[in-house]
C-alpha cells in the first residue's frame, strides 16, 4: 500500500499493489472512493504483490491527477509541489512515470 498526503493535513490518493493477474469484480477506483479513499486511488495487480516499474507507472497515472485534485494544490495552481521518494528502484527507474509529474494537465489514464 502506498498512502499519500500533504502537510496541510489532507489525505492524498492511496495505491494498493495486490498479487494476481486480474482485479476481483467491483474492485475499481470508484469502489475505493466509495469506501473512503481519495480521488486518484487505485489498485494494481502484479505477479507477487511487489512494486515493479510497470506497476509504478500505472499507479502514477492515477495518483498524479489525484494530487492535482487535493485542495491545497488545486487552490494554488501558481505553486510548485514537492513529492519525496524513498529511493526504491521502481520509484526512480521510470522516466515515463516521472514525466507525468512534471508536465502540465492531467497525467492521463488510470490503473
Amino acid at each position: 500500500m502506498l498512502r499519500t498526503g500533504v502537510c496541510a493535513g489532507h489525505n492524498g490518493p492511496t495505491a494498493f499493489v495486490m498479487k494476481g493477474i486480474r482485479k476481483a469484480p467491483g474492485y475499481t477506483n470508484k469502489f475505493l472512493e466509495k469506501e473512503g479513499c481519495e480521488p486518484g486511488s487505485c489498485i494494481v495487480m502484479t505477479e507477487n504483490a511487489f512494486m515493479t516499474d510497470e506497476a509504478w507507472y500505472d499507479i502514477s497515472k492515477s495518483v498524479v491527477p489525484g494530487y492535482r485534485q487535493l485542495p491545497v494544490i488545486k487552490d494554488n495552481p501558481q505553486w510548485s509541489a514537492l513529492e519525496v521518494f524513498d529511493g526504491f528502484g521502481s520509484h526512480m527507474n521510470s522516466p515515463e512515470a516521472n514525466e507525468l509529474r512534471v508536465r502540465d494537465g492531467p497525467g492521463g489514464g488510470s490503473c
